[in-house]
């Protein structure tokens, strides 16, 4: 009997197939596709190298430049290959290099790779011998010009790959850098993009610039004082006053000294030693310096010592009158917070309106910029005697409502509009009211327009037509008055304003409603007075209301009021948002304006609306530019009807 011989197969235990698994994974994995780049063999350094690539490959694979001995993957600055090339820039240091595709997984196995040699390059700068501190150096220069090289002035012996001012090489092959203010041995370099590698310098030299500062002293607080100076008068360089001791780079008020030769320098309200410095336009330095004496001024104000609420008074002062100084009706004990005011300027005496709650009060002479009180009376408010009432009525059969058929308002944004009232600013309560004349008016029937000055520019007087006179467009007008904004320094060009209202109605049928909202007078030396005659005698039927908003001396609200009375119209006196929002409604409705003996505007008003407490008097009522007389009683209601 013969054996046949069979083969018996046992299956693999689990731990076996395990042990397979861990070695296979344990094997290097090797890329799925073939790849390769090709790039230049040799480039400059610092250029920017093209490097093609092909095969399919990982997105995350990537490119790389190294020293041909580094270690497999290592790598320096990279790019992902998610293309059919990619670009990296050439190393700074010239020599032998590799580019490397290396594999996306740590540690990023090299899948393909070529030599590269990096070449030396050099810059060639041409630059002036000397300049000047603080001048302007020409540089003309020849080199790479790889992305962000630069060009920059360093002192002589600078550690390398350090730099001061700049310019990029991007911006031509003539360059120009302020030299520094300090005098000495510098040095002009190019340095790379990357790196900070210089490939070029040249040296120059700085030297110092005579300079001078020249007034006369002793000087008095606040005043415009006129110095005379020398030296570079490089742009941006300027005057400064600062107090004695004063560290040299600290500057406090100052004028650039473009602004002229002698300039104008307004000076501290604070008396005691000062120092008048020429500065550098960085103000790391003086160039010259001079010690000032500024000596206080003696003032006084003498006003009555007592006076009925709501009356006006008479104050006579003495003192600096300077720009702006003013005289003011305090709080006691609070100089700075002010009820009512009137500037130096207006003469001697002034005249400033009492305010209307009884009490005691302080009257200040303040100087214009920091309030400081130079001069102090005591003022004790009385109460006002038994008041009567005016009651005017719109005429027989009509409606109280003004008819027009467009409205224009002409807003002040300067840089006044910024001041804050009740703790928010004064052009933002101004927009917020704005908003909701559109709800006032008649859609289909009324016209709207909106001027606008102050909202561009620091120091400008320009005025804008943001919305020609057209049919009401609620959206349009919100989103315009929304992006309003003050601008801080803006100037105030009232009469241009006016002027321009005229244009601007030339086409409009019918009545016209202009409403100048404004928080302060004409600056850019208009007339406002003679704009508004202009506008009312060029045949357009126009009547002109002044909101006058937050305004606390008593000459510019009649002024303001005279404003209105050329216009026809009314002025309306606004010190916060409510009394501005009642101020616009009244404004296009059948308004009238009370004016005293003496023909000064104490009250307006409404045709319909509640009677209006007056003192007893005699007054006149204005309204539509017609005027009647009327008599005040105490504890009588007088009744006046429009014709």
């Amino acid at each position: 009997m013969s054996l046949s011989s069979h083969t018996v197969h046992v299956p693999p235990s689990r731990f076996a197939l395990f042990l397979l698994f861990a070695l296979l994974l344990a094997l290097p994995q090797a890329h799925a596709f073939a790849v390769s780049l090709s790039a230049p063999e040799q480039a400059n350094a610092d250029s920017q190298l093209n490097i093609g690539l092909e095969g399919v490959n990982n997105a995350r694979d990537f490119i790389t430049i190294v020293k041909p001995d580094e270690p497999e993957g290592r790598y320096n600055e990279y790019d992902y290959t998610k293309g059919d090339s990619v670009q990296l820039f050439a190393p700074v240091e010239p020599g032998d290099y590799e580019i490397r595709w290396l594999g996306a997984e740590s540690p990023y196995p090299t899948l393909a790779r070529q030599k590269l040699k990096v070449l030396p390059v050099s810059a060639q700068l041409q630059v002036p011998a000397t300049a000047a501190i603080s001048t302007a150096i020409s540089i003309q220069w020849q080199g790479p010009d790889n992305p962000r090289d630069f060009i920059t002035i360093v002192a002589a012996g600078t550690k390398e790959g350090q730099y001061g001012e700049y310019v990029y090489t991007s911006k031509g092959k003539s360059v120009s850098l302020t030299a520094p203010v300090e005098p000495g041995n510098y040095e002009i370099r190019y340095l790379t993009g990357r790196g900070n590698k210089t490939l070029g310098s040249a040296p120059i030299q700085i030297t110092d610039s005579a300079a001078s500062v020249q007034f006369t002293s002793p000087a008095r607080i606040g005043q415009t004082l006129s110095v005379q100076w020398t030296g570079p008068a490089n742009p941006r360089e300027f005057i400064t006053v600062v107090k004695a001791g004063t560290r040299d780079s600290q500057y406090a008020g100052y004028t650039y000294v473009d602004k002229g030769n002698p300039l104008n320098l307004l000076l501290p309200e604070v008396p005691g030693d000062y120092e008048i410095r020429y500065m550098t336009a960085d103000s790391d330095r003086v160039l010259a310096r001079a010690p000032l004496k500024i000596e206080t001024v003696a003032a006084s104000v003498e006003g009555p010592a007592t006076a009925v609420a709501r009356s006006l008074i008479q104050v006579k002062w003495s003192g600096p009158d300077n720009a702006q100084d003013y005289i003011a009706i305090t709080n006691t004990g609070k100089p700075a917070s002010y009820i009512h005011y009137s500037y130096t300027a207006r003469g001697n005496p002034v005249t400033i309106e009492v305010p209307k709650e009884p009490g005691d009060y302080d009257i200040h002479y303040l100087t214009a910029n920091s309030a400081q009180s130079l001069a102090m009376a005591k003022l004790k408010v009385t109460p006002a005697a038994t008041p009567g009432k005016l009651q005017v009525m719109p005429p027989a059969g009509t409606s109280k409502d003004a008819t027009f058929q467009t409205v224009e308002v002409v807003l002040d944004a300067s840089g006044s509009m910024l001041q804050k009232l009740d703790g928010k600013r004064r052009i933002d309560i101004a927009k917020n009211t704005l908003s909701q004349l559109p709800g006032m008016l008649e859609a289909g029937k009324q016209q709207f327009a909106l001027r606008v000055f102050g909202h561009r520019k620091a120091d400008s007087c320009d005025t804008d037509l943001l919305l020609p006179p057209a049919p009401l467009d609620k959206a349009a007008i919100s989103r315009t008055i929304g992006k309003l904004d003050a601008k801080n320094l803006a100037r105030t060009p009232i009469a241009d304003s006016l002027k321009l209202v005229q244009q601007d109605l030339a086409n409009s049928p019918g009545k016209a409603l202009v409403i100048l909202l404004t928080d302060g007078e004409e600056t850019c030396n208009g007339d406002p007075a003679a704009a508004i005659k202009q506008l009312r005698a060029s045949g357009v039927d126009v009547r002109v209301n002044v909101i006058g908003f937050a305004i606390g001396e008593y000459a510019l609200k009649q002024q303001f009021s005279g404003w209105a009375e050329i216009g026809g119209g009314t002025y309306f006196d606004a010190q916060d948002a409510a009394a501005l929002q009642k101020a616009l409604t009244q404004s296009l409705q059948l308004s009238f304006m009370v004016l005293d003996e003496k023909g000064v505007a104490i009250a307006s008003g409404n045709a319909g609306d509640a009677a209006l407490a007056l003192p007893a008097g005699q007054y006149r009522v204005k309204a539509g530019g017609q005027e009647l007389k009327v008599t005040i009683t105490a504890d009588e209601t007088s009744t006046l009807t429009l014709p």
